[in-house]
């Protein structure tokens, strides 16, 4: 649950913000509530992301996970909203973490004909 509760913070963010411009999302949530965020405070977000994107990267080399992310619509939402609208360390890790999901036949079929948009996706990557 916790899994699905991060791919949907990702997905809200790209949601809320459109397309990653830089660090302004980060600005935008920070000034809202404590006034100008520093540059520290800024890399500690983008790096906080990027740690979920890798945890999901690491746990979807299992088979049984990758087997229940490709069918966790949340999960493949958020990899695919956020896969080509951040900067390029975050969107490899996004493509790899679906290509992990990918590997076995079933998961395989199951995204690219249940998944709107899995197919778009990679080839914008």
């Amino acid at each position: 649950s916790r899994t699905i509760g991060f791919a949907q913070d990702l997905y809200d963010e790209v949601d809320d913000y459109g397309p990653w411009q830089g660090d302004v999302f980060v600005r935008d949530r920070l000034s809202d509530n404590i006034g100008s965020p520093s540059a520290s405070e800024i890399a500690a977000l983008k790096k906080a992301r990027l740690s979920i994107l890798r945890a999901f990267l690491v746990i979807s080399k299992c088979q049984q996970i990758s087997h229940d992310f490709a069918r966790t619509q949340p999960i493949m939402d958020a990899l695919i909203r956020v896969s080509g609208t951040m900067e390029d360390e975050v969107n490899a890790v996004c493509i790899a973490t679906m290509m992990n999901v990918t590997r076995l036949p079933d998961n395989a079929w199951h995204v690219v004909f249940r998944c709107p948009n899995f197919v778009n996706a990679l080839v914008k990557a």
